[in-house]
């Protein structure tokens, strides 16, 4: 499968050199990992999370197809709400502006590309999967971003020692757009003030399914005031 990265961000290599390779060169110590962390300690962490239900963060996101080394790297801004389910995604470059933008709401999705054309259809990764190519499974990421357990079958969960988790494999075979296993990674804990409390979350999320990875990092998170 060759990945039609340009089809979709149409902004190759326009971020700059130096901006690409300090994202993807920057590395922190990693805390070790284990598969036998205690139960309840992860059972804590996640009944944390769990309470998260609005949230609104900026970063830098990578894409990568490691069949032939092709690669993109972009700026984001990403507006989440589950009561009710509304998602705003917004791609951009610092001095062109929104490149892409996705929006979900319960009356479906909307996707608005570079030229400003605008399309819809009842789910975001359906929309991704036919304007760009890439079956990239929003809803993934959008549990794996804060850190929570996804609601379909996972495998081969990894910790850290806190109860935060740290790898994980997950089974979306049900989707009628991206019938894959993806590997996701989540490090870079941190602590961030969410709604008067402290919740431990991840700064940087990797989910890869051969020969597609994406990476986000997180430099900024602001809460989302409910009205």
């Amino acid at each position: 499968m060759r990945l039609t990265f340009t089809r979709w961000l149409q902004f190759h290599r326009l971020l700059g050199l130096g901006l690409f390779i300090a994202f993807l060169t920057a590395c922190a110590s990693t805390p070790q990992t284990s598969d036998t962390v205690a139960p309840e300690r992860h059972a804590d962490h996640q009944a944390w999370l769990s309470q998260i239900v609005f949230w609104n963060i900026q970063g830098n996101i990578a894409f990568f197809n490691d069949a032939d080394g092709e690669r993109d790297a972009a700026r984001y801004t990403w507006r989440q709400q589950h009561t009710p389910e509304t998602t705003s995604f917004r791609l951009y470059h610092p001095l062109r502006g929104t490149l892409a933008r996705l929006e979900q709401n319960e009356s479906g999705g909307v996707f608005t590309n570079l030229q400003g054309e605008t399309f819809n259809a009842e789910h975001i990764d359906e929309l991704l999967y036919t304007h760009t190519g890439m079956p990239i499974p929003f809803h993934l990421m959008s549990e794996a971003i804060i850190g929570l357990e996804p609601q379909v079958s996972i495998a081969n969960r990894r910790w850290f020692e806190s109860g935060a988790l740290a790898s994980y494999t997950a089974d979306i075979s049900q989707s009628p757009w991206n019938q894959q296993v993806w590997q996701v990674e989540l490090s870079d804990y941190r602590v961030v003030v969410h709604n008067g409390r402290s919740f431990t979350m991840p700064h940087m999320i990797e989910a890869s399914q051969y020969p597609l990875r994406i990476r986000f990092q997180v430099s900024q998170w602001r809460e989302v005031l409910v009205e």
